[in-house]
């Protein structure tokens, strides 16, 4: 395991090059982050400068975010996902295997119609980065206090893991978070077969 400093969990909004700096001057030997900003530099630069901005300071992309928005609407969605490639390209380059995202507990709509478009979606994102050899992980967000629009959404392990089926593709997994699964009242069962 490699102690990994993720922008989520500083509790501030820190500039790109920054953000690096801070991670490598802490002694982080790896980041979890966007892949876009990388993405941007490979485009006015090349991929090589892309890397380097991660070897130059001895750190290395444990994973990225997935950089396609599945929860909005469907030209969002796709227009995103046609730019996936290229990042899956990119992140490839750059030796990055992980790619993840996670899903809200709650929705206002229709949960079948809101699970039958993300499994979709999902899905469409995952055969692009399991082309580039990227492995998918899915998280549900547990806490109860989130859950406050009309209908709950998946937000424990089992929920996660029927949509992971649902989706059916060789590469997506579970990206498990332990706050969440406490918050989800999990229990050490939960592991058993």
């Amino acid at each position: 395991m490699i102690a990994a400093l993720n922008p989520v969990t500083t509790g501030k909004q820190v500039p790109f090059i920054d953000f690096l700096d801070a991670a490598a001057s802490a002694g982080f030997q790896a980041i979890d982050y966007p892949i876009v900003p990388f993405s941007q530099t490979a485009e006015q630069r090349s991929k090589d400068a892309a890397h380097e901005l991660l070897l130059s300071r001895r750190l290395v992309l444990g994973s990225f975010g997935l950089p396609v928005e599945f929860r909005k609407d469907e030209q969002t969605f796709q227009d995103e996902l046609k730019e996936l490639p290229k990042h899956a390209a990119l992140a490839r380059h750059m030796g990055v295997t992980r790619c993840c995202t996670w899903l809200f507990p709650a929705t206002d709509e229709p949960v079948a119609e809101h699970t039958a478009r993300f499994v979709r979606r999902l899905r469409e994102c995952a055969k692009v980065l399991g082309a580039y050899g990227i492995r998918f992980g899915i998280e549900w967000v547990g806490p109860n206090t989130l859950r406050t629009l009309k209908h709950d959404f998946i937000h424990t392990m089992p929920g996660a893991l029927e949509l992971i089926g649902a989706i059916g593709e060789s590469n997506v997994g579970l990206l498990f978070d332990s706050f969440h699964w406490f918050t989800s009242h999990a229990r050490g069962k939960t592991f058993s077969s």
